[in-house]
């Protein structure tokens, strides 16, 4: 086990230097009680793969590629420890969780947030909070992959580094209410952080390859979308936005929406 988790450590160490090619899928669920759920999963084998001909199995501490990691852990102890959040943040990001599965023969690399919140008023609050909470998950080694209560990171690397993709979620604004969802981007906030990332600059020619998904489901059938690029289901329940990651340097007003219900 301990050598699996070094192979996860290894791919997610080098990965991490190139922090902003990962595609991320952002999903909300709705549901008819003010309750839901929020997910972000960064699936990262599409740079696992660019870098793939710069690796073999002495890059893995001792494993091999063919090894696999599928765990989940709960956030709870590291968000109680947390030094950096409020007591009401600790309240909402406590019941939290991570999951992280590396599989390269089936060609499978992500990492997964779940957080489950009991009411829309506490999620449009702390919803910008997300990187800040993520960024106390702490690492050990020894702990085994199948313990639920270890938590979310490995080997000292923190997965949610600067230019990460989940980091964009402090420059939105949500407000959420009955029977409306809507989302509007800090511009200009956006675009300084992006220009003080040295990183992000460097890999900009990349972005155009590394998409942003946003999918949202609500009990009722949608009404309106004020975007023009939304897609909505058959039975008008989901609606479900798709942009490549350049557009949140060069045009972020597309990520702007309103959604009636």
């Amino acid at each position: 086990m301990l050598r699996s988790l070094k192979l996860c450590f290894v791919a997610l160490t080098i990965i991490s230097t190139l922090t902003s090619c990962f595609d991320t899928v952002e999903e909300f669920t709705f549901n008819d009680d003010g309750s839901g759920s929020y997910s972000m999963k960064v699936d990262m084998i599409k740079m696992f793969e660019m870098m793939g001909s710069m690796l073999n199995d002495s890059s893995f501490g001792g494993g091999s590629k063919d090894q696999t990691v599928d765990s989940t852990w709960s956030m709870q102890k590291d968000i109680d420890a947390a030094q950096n959040l409020s007591s009401e943040e600790k309240n909402f990001f406590r019941n939290g969780q991570t999951h992280l599965e590396v599989n390269l023969p089936t060609k499978k690399m992500y990492f997964q947030f779940d957080m489950p919140f009991k009411n829309q008023s506490d999620f449009q609050k702390y919803y910008p909070n997300t990187p800040k909470a993520l960024s106390n998950l702490k690492s050990d080694e020894k702990k085994s992959a199948d313990d639920s209560t270890s938590s979310g990171s490995m080997g000292g690397f923190n997965l949610t580094p600067k230019g990460d993709a989940t980091a964009v979620n402090q420059f939105f604004d949500i407000k959420t209410g009955q029977g409306f969802f809507e989302r509007k981007i800090k511009k200009e906030e956006l675009k300084k952080y992006f220009e003080s990332d040295s990183m992000m600059t460097q890999m900009k020619p990349m972005l155009g390859n590394v998409y942003c998904s946003t999918i949202l489901h609500f009990q009722s059938p949608v009404k309106s979308v004020s975007n023009p690029y939304a897609t909505i289901s058959d039975d008008k329940k989901t609606v479900t936005f798709k942009f490549p990651f350049s557009d949140y340097t060069e045009r972020p007003e597309v990520f702007n929406f309103r959604i009636e219900y």
